[in-house]
């Protein structure tokens, strides 16, 4: 118990002292870390205490095996906490986003593919986990490095690495997922309203009969706003509901994530969707195979 609360009170100290250890010493540490600091949450209990900021640093340090289980850890929180309307779930997530975002380059240079793809969607999801949980005045601060972090981002999709770029990837799903979110984080609005908005409409759904006509008009009006995010940012809200106790017993938000993904398809298909771009497509299919498989983990382990 010590150890644990020497890691939250003084998280620098103990990770540099970790990053000191070797061979067995460094075994031991790595496991304790794995056990101790990141074991399995649910929706009640927030891995350490959802400091989002001390699983950022444990996601950065220089061992492979705590720095992937530290990313499925924040991973998990933030999608649970996009589920949740509160903030008290998710603690310094603007000094976990600056540490992610940080480090970023160098660990470009160090992580093999999946490891990028695991890292760069982490941090996706982080910064839109932002957008969602700060005010305009909150991150103001951060938006100069935003906007420079959004050019390396640029430059990396102009490169046209077939690796990071040549399909449909978590990696190339990651940095348009954090390119959109940054953009609307540095537009003139504050654009969370929209976002919201379209939150509510599928929250409302849960409480009323799903019938098919009016879910085709909820799509319709969620995924012809403008911007693809709103209905990927529903979709992520509603795969975690059923990990809240009010919906534990009830299928409704699987049933209309099920139905929202059809009436999508259907309307791709006949080309009435109203996005410009070309990439709507596989950025949705790409989002739909994530939700189903944390879909069915969730299905098989409560805890994740």
């Amino acid at each position: 118990m010590k150890k644990i609360e020497r890691f939250k009170s003084r998280t620098k100290e103990f990770m540099s002292g970790f990053e000191s250890t070797h061979d067995e010493i460094r075994a031991d540490e790595e496991t304790f870390i794995i056990v101790h600091l990141l074991k399995k949450s649910d929706s009640n209990s927030p891995i350490l205490d959802g400091y989002f900021d001390q699983l950022a640093m444990l996601a950065c340090c220089t061992s492979p095996h705590v720095v992937k289980r530290a990313l499925d850890a924040l991973l998990n929180e933030i999608f649970i906490s996009i589920s949740n309307s509160t903030r008290i779930r998710c603690r310094n997530i603007l000094k976990a986003e600056e540490i992610l975002r940080a480090s970023f380059l160098e660990s470009m240079k160090l992580d093999h593919f999946t490891a990028k793809s695991h890292r760069m969607t982490t941090y996706a999801w982080l910064i839109t986990l932002v957008l969602l949980k700060h005010s305009k005045e909150e991150y103001i601060e951060i938006l100069p490095k935003l906007r420079e972090f959004d050019k390396t981002l640029e430059t990396l999709q102009s490169d046209k690495d077939e690796k990071l770029f040549g399909g449909r990837n978590t990696f190339r799903y990651g940095v348009y997922l954090a390119r959109e979110s940054i953009k609307r984080i540095s537009g003139k609005k504050d654009t969370r309203e929209s976002l919201y908005s379209s939150i509510k409409k599928c929250e409302n759904f849960l409480n009323s009969k799903l019938e098919k006509n009016e879910v085709m008009k909820l799509g319709k009006a969620i995924s012809d706003g403008g911007n693809w995010l709103d209905l990927h940012v529903c979709l992520a809200f509603l795969q975690d509901l059923p990990k809240f106790y009010q919906y534990q017993a009830n299928r409704k938000p699987i049933i209309l994530i099920q139905m929202l993904i059809a009436d999508f398809r259907e309307r791709c298909d006949s080309k009435r969707v109203k996005w410009k771009k070309s990439n709507y497509e596989w950025q949705f299919e790409t989002l739909v195979y994530r939700v189903m498989l944390r879909l069915i983990r969730t299905s098989t382990n409560k805890g994740w």
